[in-house]
């Protein structure tokens, strides 16, 4: 699909959008060997404190794209490390809540410093922050419309 105003082809824009997952995973990859967890409980430590609240290992693994058992094995892990600690959801009696322990909280911390994912995305002005986040959540709209599950504007990934 080629688009007159811009010139930008489909496979372009895919090509681009690769490369960018490619190099900022790469970057992530390091970051967590350097502070000694996978990549896979990096994303589960940001997903929880980014949410601000306890969420349970079915929505985590909802929302990383996983097998619930494979998520709470890897919550298992990070229990253990004394990074992620379980806890009551308020007005839920049959699910157990996650949240990060101050040592999840002091891993996490490594990601969010000078030369870190953080760091990079803060380099970036405003207007062209703003405009790449709209243009993507407009193509994850679109991506989620033509795969038939959009549901009023979000996947519900907890049901």
């Amino acid at each position: 699909m080629y688009d007159i105003t811009t010139g930008t082809t489909a496979y372009d824009l895919m090509w681009l959008m690769d490369q960018a997952f490619e190099t900022t995973n790469r970057a992530l990859a390091r970051q967590c060997h350097q502070a000694g967890v996978s990549v896979a409980a990096a994303q589960v430590l940001y997903i929880i404190e980014g949410l601000g609240r306890p969420v349970s290992a079915y929505f985590v693994a909802g929302v990383v794209g996983k097998q619930h058992h494979s998520v709470v094995e890897l919550v298992n892990r990070l229990a253990k490390k004394g990074y992620l600690e379980r806890i009551a959801i308020p007005g839920e009696t049959s699910k157990t809540g996650l949240a990060l322990t101050v040592e999840g909280k002091d891993i996490l911390a490594k990601f969010t410093g000078a030369g870190t994912m953080d760091d990079l995305v803060k380099q970036m002005d405003k207007t062209s922050l703003s405009k790449l986040m709209e243009g993507l959540r407009a193509l994850r709209e679109v991506g989620m419309k033509e795969i038939g599950e959009l549901h009023k504007g979000e996947i519900k990934l907890w049901e």
